[in-house]
């Protein structure tokens, strides 16, 4: 649908016909973006071609308006609806197939790299148990199963728990921010919170950008490093990875974040709160 332009006489009104295109357009935008029933979209469509048709009649008992450009501007409507009205269950097979497209994107991508996950909440574990048993003072962690769907609501409020002393702790969080790349590792130094209190449950938005994400990116075949220097000062990690040979880069992409957090909690030093 062409968008042509309308003499109408008195200021206001050109915004209200342009509100009324909007409307037109949003609830085609509504019926694509919906997964609820049928029946209930329709409902809402026609909600919304009703309210819509409502005001325009109203616009033409205005005596200021200029009635032969609303009457186009009904005309164009009334043909938009028609068709949509006519085309839709395609529009709706059509959003299914691409939605279904995403899903097989998803679940190929959660079979070839969720290895990778499990290498490295695997990588973690080794490490800090390590180090508890060779130190006085330990290091608490929760390190949960991880799911099978990298792209599963799950799987999106996966976090990792790691406590260094009362004062210190950090999190973990996994998420895509994309629906078919994959989930960003971000980090985040937590002060003076419990974080193993068991009425809080954390997820990525407690991490945030963390101030460190470890981002694998299979277009370009790297892990890729992004740090906020404020929160993680001296912290040297090199700007990406192989991820081709992600185990070699994991092992040392997670021995220097921890050696690091290890050296700032025992001299005492606490950096810039996420």
């Amino acid at each position: 649908m062409s968008i042509k332009k309308y003499n109408i006489g008195i200021k206001m009104h050109p915004l209200i016909v342009l509100g009324i295109i909007i409307i037109a357009i949003g609830t085609f935008i509504l019926y694509l973006g919906s997964m609820r029933q049928s029946n209930q979209v329709n409902e809402e469509i026609q909600k919304k071609l009703n309210m819509t048709s409502d005001k325009i009649d109203s616009l033409k008992k205005d005596p200021g308006i200029n009635k032969e450009s609303i009457n186009e501007i009904d005309d164009e409507f009334n043909s938009w609806a028609k068709d949509f009205t006519n085309n839709k269950n395609a529009h709706q097979l059509n959003f299914e197939k691409e939605n279904l497209d995403i899903q097989k994107k998803q679940n190929d991508l959660s079979i070839e790299w969720r290895p990778m996950y499990i290498y490295f909440t695997q990588t973690l574990k080794n490490l800090l148990d390590a180090f508890n048993q060779n130190n006085d003072w330990k290091i608490v962690y929760s390190i949960p199963e991880l799911p099978n769907n990298l792209f599963s609501e799950e799987f999106q409020n996966y976090v990792i728990k790691l406590k260094f002393n009362d004062r210190q702790s950090m999190l973990m969080a996994f998420f895509s921010s994309r629906s078919t790349a994959l989930p960003n590792i971000y980090i985040a130094n937590i002060y003076n919170k419990n974080i193993f209190e068991k009425e809080k449950k954390y997820s990525v938005t407690d991490v945030g950008l963390g101030g460190l994400t470890i981002s694998p990116d299979i277009e370009v075949n790297e892990i890729r490093i992004y740090i906020i220097e404020h929160y993680y000062p001296l912290l040297k990690l090199k700007g990406d990875y192989s991820l081709k040979d992600y185990e070699k880069s994991i092992k040392e992409i997670l021995k220097t974040i921890i050696e690091y957090k290890i050296v700032m909690v025992e001299k005492g030093v606490e950096n810039n709160e996420n």
